[in-house]
């Protein structure tokens, strides 16, 4: 179980900030923006309105205009109350050690 889902918001963002770091390390772009998407989502959680906004913004820095995820976190953005979406990590470019890594660390027993 993850730990969004067990509403371990602390734990849940300490492992996608160590995912994010990792993800710029090694070159993955795509996995940034989906990364930046999802803190927003987990500050968003936490009532952290401007915390979750910035992620946001942030994301929309990486994300090609016409992808939807643009147009997901455009729609973030422009909600006065987002509606509650897990998030989820999705990453085909980092290595199975990476990964392996980042599985350990959000998924609890």
């Amino acid at each position: 179980m993850y730990y969004y889902d067990q509403g371990k918001w602390d734990e849940a963002i300490a492992c996608y900030e160590k995912s994010l770091e990792i993800k710029h390390q090694v070159g993955d772009l795509h996995g940034v923006r989906i990364t930046r998407k999802n803190l927003g989502l987990l500050h968003d959680r936490r009532n952290e309105i401007e915390q979750a906004q910035t992620f946001w913004q942030e994301a929309l820095t990486y994300l090609h205009p016409s992808s939807p995820e643009f147009q997901t976190v455009q729609q973030l953005l422009n909600t006065p109350t987002p509606p509650i979406v897990k998030p989820r990590e999705v990453n085909y470019l980092l290595p199975l050690a990476i990964s392996g890594f980042i599985l350990f660390c959000l998924v609890k027993g």
